[in-house]
């Protein structure tokens, strides 16, 4: 078949061409000294924008690629070896920051999956159709451009606790 390369991010054509393609496709990502940590998170946004029921996005644990963010070896060494590092400052590991923002991505994407499990447990209803709504807006939020991940997972923080009631989709 013919091969697509994705540059920027997944695209609402991309995705339909995935799913109406009737084959599993495996894509990978090149991340670049120039990517920033919050690009690792923003791929689980573009997961839940896309409809995924799991993440499709993985850190590697032991790559030994490019990533000028350990700020702690005093500037010997200008690469993020693996996911965590020795910080003489506090004598503690710390992730690097990268591995922190797919950490974060993961939890966003766990989080929105169990609004969307409880939301799909529920009875048909307006309250339940009022947080089908709010969810796909908190999605939408952290996917968009100009859109804010730290402000949508509050927001999927609140409405997972709100959901955990038993009362908040009795309506």
């Amino acid at each position: 078949g013919s091969e697509m390369c994705i540059r920027d991010r997944m695209t609402p054509e991309l995705i339909r061409a995935y799913r109406e393609s009737g084959r599993e496709i495996w894509t990978y990502s090149i991340f670049e000294k120039s990517v920033a940590p919050e690009r690792y998170r923003h791929l689980f946004w573009e997961n839940l924008a896309a409809g995924f029921n799991g993440p499709a996005t993985f850190y590697d644990l032991f790559a030994a690629s490019g990533d000028a963010f350990n700020s702690y070896d005093g500037g010997k060494v200008t690469a993020d070896y693996c996911a965590v590092y020795d910080n003489p400052r506090t004598g503690q590991l710390a992730p690097s920051r990268r591995m922190d923002a797919w950490y974060q991505g993961l939890i966003d994407f766990k989080l929105a999956q169990y609004c969307r499990a409880r939301l799909a447990a529920a009875p048909q209803g307006s309250a339940r159709t009022v947080k089908e709504k709010e969810l796909a807006e908190l999605i939408d939020k952290g996917f968009r451009p100009g859109g804010n991940m730290e402000e949508a997972r509050a927001g999927l923080l609140r409405l997972a606790e709100e959901l955990s009631a038993d009362s908040a989709l009795a309506k």
